[in-house]
């Protein structure tokens, strides 16, 4: 019963906390570059990069999956499902979902040419 908070607090950190975080920092870092003319440098294309693609994660993957597990959760919840009178999957999570691949077995003797 406690999902949604959950979710909704992860929500709200990700975009407070994590987008806040990154705009302090490329912003720190971009007036650093400037002051020292750094800007053809690896070190500053690469970190300028790595702020796009964990923004660009957060925000296209992080916020809309915990939005979605919160509203699970919650029609779930108001059809008085429980976490412990009806677990059980979703049609469309089974539908996703591919069989298990089978084990496959390796030896290092029959690979090398020694009997296994």
């Amino acid at each position: 019963r406690s999902l949604p908070l959950m979710h909704r607090i992860e929500r709200v950190i990700d975009r407070a906390l994590v987008n806040g975080a990154l705009v302090i920092v490329l912003g720190a870092g971009l007036y650093l570059a400037a002051e020292g003319g750094y800007f053809k440098d690896f070190f500053v294309q690469w970190g300028i990069g790595a702020i796009v693609v964990i923004g660009g994660l957060v925000g296209a993957v992080m916020i809309p999956t915990s939005k979605k597990a919160q509203e699970t959760i919650e029609r779930d919840l108001a059809a008085g499902c429980s976490a412990c009178s009806c677990w059980s999957r979703s049609s469309s999570w089974r539908s996703s979902r591919r069989a298990p691949p089978t084990p496959v077995r390796f030896s290092i003797g029959g690979a090398i040419g020694w009997p296994s």
